[in-house]
Formats: structure tokens, sequence, C-alpha cells
């Protein structure tokens, strides 16, 4: 399958929702077909709680704190490279007007 948004081939992964008291009764089960490959939504009352991925997809992933350092350090990046207009806002908005 191809992504719309990056024109790249892009893996789909359905995710399975299963509730607390199914994964207690069925847990087994669920592990078996998480090691093959599957993922899981976990819910309580109908809430998503959790996530059951297998190992690979979860190191695959980022954690929010290295997904953040990443952005960060392109913000840096990007701020080095960018020209800056040494003129106050006023004037290029003014120039801009015009």
């Amino acid at each position: 399958m191809v992504d719309d948004r990056t024109g790249c081939a892009a893996e789909v992964k359905a995710v399975q929702v299963i509730g607390i008291y199914e994964l207690k009764t069925r847990v087994a089960e669920v592990i078996r077909r998480v090691r093959s490959g599957e993922r899981f939504t976990v819910t309580h009352r109908g809430q998503p709680v959790g996530l059951l991925v297998p190992v690979d997809d979860a190191q695959a992933e980022p954690s929010p704190v290295e997904a953040w350092a990443s952005f960060w350090n392109a913000v840096a990046e990007i701020e080095h490279t960018a020209p800056v207009d040494p003129r106050p806002s006023s004037v290029i908005l003014a120039d801009m007007r015009r």
C-alpha cells in the first residue's frame, strides 16, 4: 500500500480492540497473537487504556522524550541556518504590505 501523504510504501497494521475482562480470560492466546505481529488496544469500560504491540514495534517507535529531543534538535538546526532579517518586524510588515 502507498501512503497518500508521502507517496512511500506503508505497511498497514490493523489494531484489534480488547476489553480487560476478555484479555484476562484469553491472555495466552492474545500474547501468542502479539508475538506473531498483531497489535491490541486494551480498553476499560470502553475507553482505551493501553496498547499491546510486539517488542520489535515498540522498539522501532521513539519514546516521547526521544521524539521531542529530535524535534528540538531539528528546530535548533533550522534556526542556525535560516537567515535573520535585522530590521524591526514593523518595518518588515510595512514592506510586505506594499
